[in-house]
């Protein structure tokens, strides 16, 4: 037999065992040579490494491969290497192998344990490519490995065509199962469902995993209810509980949510998203106070959840409480900085608080963090805070982007009257009218806008039937009473016009109502009662305009 015949021999365990006790029983028998002696050297190497040996076993293997130089014996020595994971003597055999012997099937495996203990994907994929297509590999264990890694990588037609490829040779779940799944990423899930099926017929082992598969797709396709029979009717387990909660949140399945999570919080207490959820729960039953001790356990349990801090800022919203509220958004953005959402929050409370340069730095920082179209909303409040900020020009360079939406409408229509442009100014109260046509303060701004200047409108008859509109879609607003007490004072109704700047006065003090209901008495030659309506409107923070316009009247008096 030769050295090569010899070294096969040893491959089997039972035969190395026995070849080892007759070498030590027959001493030196075979020890003839140096080829001879290297053969016996391998063979106790490898009887050392089945003993857990491994140092005896490595000096033994590297002196039997520099007298045999075969290629085994070096595949042994590399393997040891790697199961000691000394990954860079382990490559370095390799590199010798590939320099002495060449490439094949079993140094690239022994590659591919190397690269996936050092999770190396990238060069992973590339020897599994080689082992597929170089070498024409088709073990199975190997074929399902790849699949999978294909699969995760999103490589779905690569997948797919390998599984085609070798059904014969792979085993039903797996092909079933996986063809299931595909059909699911490729959107046919009439497909995926037959293949889950095939893989439920195959016995009750699978019966669990094709059942799971089948509600996934119910909530892919937006049947949750489906989703949730399935759910409800399969052995009880922590993944079970876990789909059912979402679902019955999405459900607002109020009950069965509270008891699902009773038990969840039970098994893991320090789970922000069950407390979160029962936060939500008592938000939309009214239980405000509830929902806040829910969201704050949620917050207290987990240092990143950022949505309880969202929903608090909200609730503070709702009770009109901004400083908290802008606290919490900010918190939010503190625990994930690339939540947009909420920047939104940030940016419109600071504005509400008159915050306006603080709302600007967060919407740059949003602009640095977020793509153009995550950003629209942005650029919008943009231009809104330098309208606020008094920065027309550049404000404008924004909002005539958006001249779809009421706000930029309204903001570019008193950018245009400060100007005195008029006519583009009625031109934006006709847009948003059109945009929504019960708009009150659209109708009752163009009416206003029309009625100072004595214009005629195109879209309504008067001035006067657009204020109307106004006053019937909001009967107790001020501001349209205003409207109206001043056109039918320009009309000289006197009597009419300060029925409905008293109407007004009643709803709501300002000094400009006050101004007008002076000038009706100014008119009307009442001085007195002209001067104390004057008095009283010096009392309010009124406009540049108001302002000039009340010192000229008190100069008449």
């Amino acid at each position: 037999m030769g050295s090569k015949g010899i070294i096969i021999f040893l491959m089997n365990r039972r035969k190395l065992l026995l070849l080892f006790f007759l070498i030590i029983s027959f001493n030196t028998i075979f020890a003839e040579s140096k080829e001879e002696r290297a053969i016996l050297d391998y063979a106790k190497a490898k009887y050392l490494i089945e003993e857990g040996e491994y140092g005896k076993a490595e000096k033994l293997y590297l002196k039997s491969f520099k007298i045999l130089n075969d290629p085994e014996i070096l595949k042994d020595i590399i393997q040891l290497h790697i199961n000691q994971n000394k990954i860079k003597k382990a490559l370095t055999g390799i590199n010798k192998y590939e320099k002495l012997f060449g490439d094949n099937i079993d140094i690239l495996k022994l590659k591919a344990v190397i690269y996936y203990n050092k999770g190396d994907k990238v060069l992973l994929m590339s020897i599994y490519n080689r082992l597929y297509n170089e070498m024409n590999y088709r073990e199975v264990p190997f074929l399902t490995v790849y699949i999978a890694m294909l699969l995760n990588d999103g490589k779905y037609n690569d997948a797919f065509g390998y599984i085609n490829d070798n059904m014969n040779i792979l085993p039903e779940s797996f092909y079933f199962k996986n063809k299931a799944l595909l059909f699911k990423e490729y959107g046919k899930f009439d497909s995926s469902f037959i293949y889950f099926d095939s893989l439920a017929l195959l016995g009750d082992t699978f019966v669990i995993y094709a059942n799971i598969g089948k509600a996934m797709l119910y909530e892919v396709t937006d049947k949750p209810d489906s989703a949730i029979m399935i759910y409800e009717n399969m052995p009880d387990n922590y993944f079970i509980k876990e789909k059912l909660v979402d679902l019955y949140y999405s459900k607002n399945e109020k009950q069965k949510l509270k008891n699902l999570l009773d038990t969840l919080l039970y098994i893991n207490p320090n789970n922000a998203r069950y407390w979160r959820y029962l936060g939500k729960i008592n938000e939309n039953m009214g239980h405000i106070q509830y929902a806040f001790s829910y969201y704050m356990a949620s917050i207290s349990v987990d240092s990143s959840e950022y949505l309880s801090c969202l929903y608090l800022g909200n609730l503070y919203t709702l009770y009109k409480d901004l400083s908290n509220s802008l606290k919490w958004y900010k918190e939010s953005v503190k625990r994930y900085p690339d939540f947009k959402e909420c920047y939104y929050h940030i940016i419109l409370t600071e504005m509400q608080l008159n915050e306006f340069d603080s709302a600007f730095s967060y919407i740059n920082i949003a602009i640095d963090k977020f793509t153009l179209n995550d950003t629209n909303y942005i650029y919008n409040l943009k231009g809104q805070v330098l309208y606020h900020k008094g920065e027309y020009e550049k404000a404008k360079g924004y909002l005539v982007k958006f001249t779809d939406q009421k706000i930029p409408l309204y903001l570019l229509a008193d950018m245009l009257i400060i100007k005195g442009n008029r006519d583009s100014a009625a031109k934006m109260y006709k847009k948003i009218i059109s945009i929504d046509s019960l708009d009150a303060n659209a109708y009752n701004n163009l009416g206003y806008l029309l009625m100072e200047n004595k214009l005629d409108t195109t879209l309504m008859d008067s001035s006067e039937i657009l204020i109307d509109k106004a006053i019937s879609l909001e009967p107790n607003n001020p501001y349209f009473l205003d409207s109206k007490g001043y056109l039918l004072y320009l009309r000289g109704e006197y009597s009419s016009a300060i029925k409905y700047y008293y109407k007004a006065l009643a709803k709501m003090k300002s000094g400009i109502i006050y101004y007008h209901i002076a000038l009706i008495y100014f008119t009307n030659g009442n001085n007195k009662k002209a001067k104390e309506m004057l008095r009283n409107a010096i009392m309010f923070k009124n406009s540049e305009e108001i302002t000039k316009k009340i010192s000229e009247l008190k100069r008449k008096l």
